[in-house]
């Protein structure tokens, strides 16, 4: 019975999560030059959270290049993996629920804004997908501990 290996696929998700991440943190630069302009109207209405706008979209920075940098990472271990998924998942429910008070507190959305929280939420989903098809490819594996000893002797797994 021949397993095909899934790492292939798992380093071209890598590579697609950390460009929309450096997409995304291009976007964020731009929103926080907008929003610090003040040449976007819907941005610089009056928000009821105490934390300035512009704060706002550097965390969204900080936050795609440790998302960039988790990503590249998770090739030494497994961890940089959760540690990156849990923090695009804070990232993408962050996003959301700023979207969510803008939409309902200024009747109107921000698109540079809503286009950067879209892109956390391709990272989580790309994220998501990856854990769970190399979650299901090692329980695969430990179900045939002969064909695990075969392939782990003839193919040098980095995780």
């Amino acid at each position: 019975m021949l397993l095909i290996n899934p790492l292939w696929k798992i380093q071209r998700i890598n590579q697609m999560v950390i460009f929309v991440s450096i997409v995304n943190c291009l976007i964020l630069i731009y929103t926080a030059w907008i929003k610090y302009n003040g040449t976007c109207p819907s941005c610089n209405q009056l928000v009821p959270i105490p934390v300035n706008s512009v704060f706002i979209a550097l965390a969204g920075i900080v936050a795609c290049i440790v998302q960039a940098v988790l990503t590249y990472l998770h090739g030494k271990g497994i961890l940089c993996l959760f540690w990156a998924l849990l923090i695009a998942g804070i990232s993408s429910s962050v996003a959301s629920y700023l979207q969510v008070i803008q939409f309902l507190w200024a009747k109107n959305l921000c698109y540079p804004c809503l286009t950067a929280a879209s892109l956390f939420y391709l990272m989580f989903c790309l994220l998501m997908y990856q854990f769970i098809k190399l979650r299901l490819f090692n329980l695969r594996l430990s179900a045939f501990p002969e064909l695990s000893k075969e392939r782990s002797e003839s193919v040098n797994y980095r995780d």
